[in-house]
């Protein structure tokens, strides 16, 4: 399987470096495309449709430099990406399920809660990518079918 690209997103440096850490220590199905701290970055960067076509998972902190990780996704067209928020924050656990969030990591991130989040993401992916009918089965299943 080919390495997931996601972007990081977090107003924290050092949150940034221990993510970053994290993922390619500890998460070797991950390549980071690019890491943000300021959130007008980040927003430019995902507007870009040839650049965000290209992310799998997109790790957002909840409270930004500017507004909030819902106010980014807002802004955005984000129904490709599996988002994966990481916030100290436990009291937007609700609102982040409106947005269909794929996971809420509380922090400190724990690693065996991130590689549970990546596993899941990897399980749906590889799902995404199936075709939408297996041509041989159904080719077998219409043979028997006309020998009845």
């Amino acid at each position: 399987m080919k390495k997931l690209k996601c972007v990081l997103i977090d107003d924290e440096p050092r949150n940034l470096e221990l993510l970053t850490y994290y993922i390619k220590k500890y998460c070797n199905d991950l390549h980071i495309e690019a890491a943000f701290s300021k959130r007008a970055e980040a927003e430019d960067y995902l507007k870009d449709e040839n650049k965000r076509s290209a992310v799998d998972i997109l790790f957002l902190d909840l409270i930004l430099d500017e507004g909030t990780g819902f106010d980014l996704l807002d802004q955005i067209d984000y129904a490709h990406i599996h988002i994966v928020i990481c916030t100290a924050h436990d009291e937007f656990a609700l609102k982040a399920i409106q947005y269909e969030v794929e996971d809420y990591l509380l922090k400190p991130i724990e690693i065996q809660d991130l590689q549970h989040t990546i596993e899941k993401i990897k399980s749906k992916h590889k799902q995404e990518e199936k075709p939408l009918y297996d041509a041989e089965a159904i080719s077998k299943f219409f043979d028997q079918w006309l020998r009845t």
